[in-house]
């Protein structure tokens, strides 16, 4: 057995848990020692009781490895551990991390996290106001580069991921359940095609439900894995509170998008900003709470967006000239841009992200483009 092996096993096992794992780990060498240690021994750990000393040294007749590890080849689910090179850098500094990670999709999203990431969460039951602010924030975050992470929940959740999608931007979904049961229901081909180039994640076994104790489990990981999280409409008790709760025990930076004084889907929103939370009305207010602007230079050394003359103040260079002078006669879709200019469709696309984000450009429904 591996220790990977043993890992998928002590996370199968109910009652061990992430924290008890690592308790155990100060007393054996490696997780196969501790499937092969006695009832005795696993007592004299901290915090290791009887009964769930038992369930680890009866392992084999409470799990089923080789179910699970069929499951795993059949679907083409990969394994990450907290042992492996590919865990998620900034999941690693959080109290209790997971053991491991159930993951379907672009691996490589796990490690970019940690430069250039943004949990947005919300409502399941949104208004058309919250739609559309997480449409015109997640477009521009996406569009700057930033991956968005959320729980595929309902609402809020269901439509940064959407926008995200619709950007050709980069999404993770974690799930309050095992990867073979994505609730809600309706979102299991949403779940697919956020799997083609971003990440469906989850630290529970594949077929496991998700219940009332998974879903705060499945958030502190929404919170752990961004470098902050936005919040779009919420409740007073929602599920989104509790992310950015578990965000700002995490010493992360929380967003909150102001809504109507007598609105309920405002009230969370409301409570986080008077308790310290960053009013959020567009992505300058995001962007300016981080040290290092993705792609860009230190954001102190640039005067703040909203007050910068594009032509004057900042320099362009030659493509980016380019494009300014096509685009002072008229608006153009992508191909006319890359057709007129002669630049190539990946860099087009590159300029583009960063001339928005800089407020030369805007982009129109339809994937045209106008200055600003």
């Amino acid at each position: 057995m591996t220790n990977k092996e043993a890992l998928i096993v002590l996370n199968m096992l109910a009652g061990v848990g992430p924290i008890r794992v690592r308790q155990m780990l100060l007393s054996f060498s490696d997780p196969q020692s501790i499937l092969n240690a006695s009832v005795n021994d696993l007592c004299q750990v901290q915090g290791i009781g009887p009964k769930i000393a038992e369930n680890i040294n009866d392992w084999q007749n409470m799990v089923d490895l080789q179910k699970e590890l069929s499951l795993l080849e059949q679907y083409g689910i990969d394994v990450i551990t907290y042992m492996d090179e590919g865990y998620p850098d900034l999941l690693k500094e959080i109290s209790d991390p997971p053991l491991l990670l159930y993951c379907k999709g672009n691996l490589s999203l796990l490690k970019e996290c940690k430069d250039h990431s943004l949990a947005v969460v919300g409502s399941r039951r949104t208004s058309s106001y919250g739609e559309k602010m997480t449409e015109n924030l997640v477009r521009a975050a996406s569009m700057a580069g930033w991956i968005i992470i959320s729980g595929l929940a309902r609402g809020i959740d269901t439509f940064a991921h959407q926008q995200t999608l619709k950007q050709d931007g980069y999404t993770i979904a974690v799930l309050g359940g095992g990867l073979l049961e994505v609730y809600p229901y309706e979102n299991k081909q949403l779940a697919a095609e956020i799997a083609v180039n971003g990440l469906v994640i989850s630290e529970q076994p594949l077929t496991m439900k998700p219940d009332k104790r998974t879903f705060p489990m499945r958030n502190r990981i929404v919170a752990g894995m961004s470098m902050g999280t936005l919040v779009i409409e919420a409740g007073s008790n929602s599920g989104s509170i509790i992310t950015a709760t578990k965000a700002k025990e995490m010493g992360k930076r929380v967003f909150a998008v102001p809504g109507r004084a007598d609105s309920a889907l405002s009230q969370g929103c409301h409570t986080l900003i008077k308790e310290g939370a960053k009013l959020t009305e567009s992505l300058d207010d995001i962007v300016k709470e981080f040290t290092v602007l993705p792609g860009f230079e230190k954001f102190s050394d640039l005067e703040p967006i909203q007050t910068l003359a594009p032509k004057v103040v900042i320099p362009l260079n030659q493509d980016e000239q380019k494009i300014v002078e096509l685009l002072e006669a008229t608006e153009l879709s992508m191909d006319d841009i890359v057709n007129k200019s002669g630049i190539g469709i990946s860099q087009c696309l590159t300029l583009l992200m960063s001339m928005e984000l800089k407020r030369i450009v805007r982009q129109l429904p339809g994937k045209r483009f106008t200055l600003k």
